[in-house]
């Protein structure tokens, strides 16, 4: 990494070369001559030497830059920051030349765009577009299942990983012309599925105050098995969907109808709340009647529009080790 560093250092300047240089019939002179680009955001997986790569390269094409290092080796690039940081500061640079965001969330990653507003073209690789994508909708999500594998696989790879159709092609071992008419057979599949979200008012932020208050309201209803409060709570065209078995209840009546069946049964639960796929998510344990441990019966993630919930989707058990929640609850 050292030896990487020195290697970097020895570039020529790429500051103030003239590119290109050419005069005009009436004498005006133009030139193409390279300059900073100002702050670089760079977003990458789990390899602690790009920090030091990178680092070095913004700041010696006078830029500063921002960095976004994976999960697994986080702490490790937070100490070469630091070093790299207490470098440049010692060699009369700014401090704030070289950052590294101190979080592993997700959500930092749209933060960090966030402000882009359409203005930059972000060139990003399918591992950043992934990271940046991982908060894509269950609805999408969900409906991703109802493709056949060829179609599934052409979407994922083009729509979310962002692959050019020639290299998607490649993997495949199929055509362009191929790949172009999986995706827009894949995307037809889509629209016809996906309700049109541009007419729903927007999710509140998370952790809000109108977010709790929902949240709040939510538990409550679940928890007392009052019925009537959930479904008030329901847009009109609410669904509660079951991946990945194909059984779904669309629209506020049949989904009544359905909770209605569920509380006849005697049966009552308790919510704990977490977040899957940036959508408020709850792990559903049910009561015990003799008041016993309760077991993990699933989660359940929901999609919220405004103050109201349109969807429910139930995943079984075995997903709630990966959300941090534990299979079972102690007794009461």
């Amino acid at each position: 990494m050292a030896a990487g560093l020195d290697e970097i250092a020895a570039f020529p300047d790429p500051i103030g070369r003239t590119l290109a240089r050419w005069e005009r019939p009436n004498g005006l002179v133009i030139a193409r001559v390279s300059v900073p680009l100002g702050v670089i955001g760079i977003i990458y997986e789990s390899r602690p030497n790009v920090t030091a790569d990178a680092s070095a390269l913004c700041l010696k094409a006078g830029n500063a830059v921002i960095l976004r290092s994976g999960s697994e080796s986080f702490l490790t690039s937070l100490v070469i920051a630091n070093i790299l940081t207490e470098a440049i500061t010692t060699s009369g640079l700014p401090v704030s030349a070289i950052q590294l965001v101190p979080t592993v969330d997700r959500s930092a990653v749209g933060f960090m765009l966030g402000g882009l507003d359409g203005a930059i073209d972000v060139p990003l690789g399918p591992e950043a577009r992934y990271e940046r994508t991982e908060a894509i909708s269950l609805a999408f999500m969900t409906a991703l299942q109802v493709l056949p594998a060829r179609q599934r696989a052409v979407l994922i790879l083009r729509e979310v990983l962002g692959y050019r159709a020639s290299e998607v092609a490649d993997m495949l071992d199929s055509t362009v012309d191929s790949v172009d008419s999986l995706l827009k057979r894949a995307r037809a599949t889509l629209q016809r599925r996906l309700s049109p979200t541009g007419e729903r008012a927007p999710a509140p932020a998370p952790g809000s105050p109108a977010e709790q208050a929902l949240v709040a309201e939510f538990v409550r209803a679940y928890d007392s098995g009052h019925i009537d409060a959930l479904v008030a709570l329901l847009t009109a065209d609410a669904s509660i969907s079951m991946p990945p078995i194909p059984l779904e209840y669309h629209g506020r009546d049949a989904v009544d109808r359905f909770l209605a069946s569920v509380s006849r049964q005697g049966r009552r639960f308790d919510l704990v709340p977490t977040r899957a796929n940036g959508q408020l998510a709850f792990g559903v344990y049910l009561r015990a009647p003799t008041g016993g441990m309760r077991h993990g019966i699933g989660l359940d993630v929901v999609t919220l529009t405004g103050d109201r919930v349109c969807a429910i989707a139930r995943f079984d058990s075995s997903v709630l080790p990966s959300f941090g929640l534990p299979r079972s609850l102690p007794a009461r």
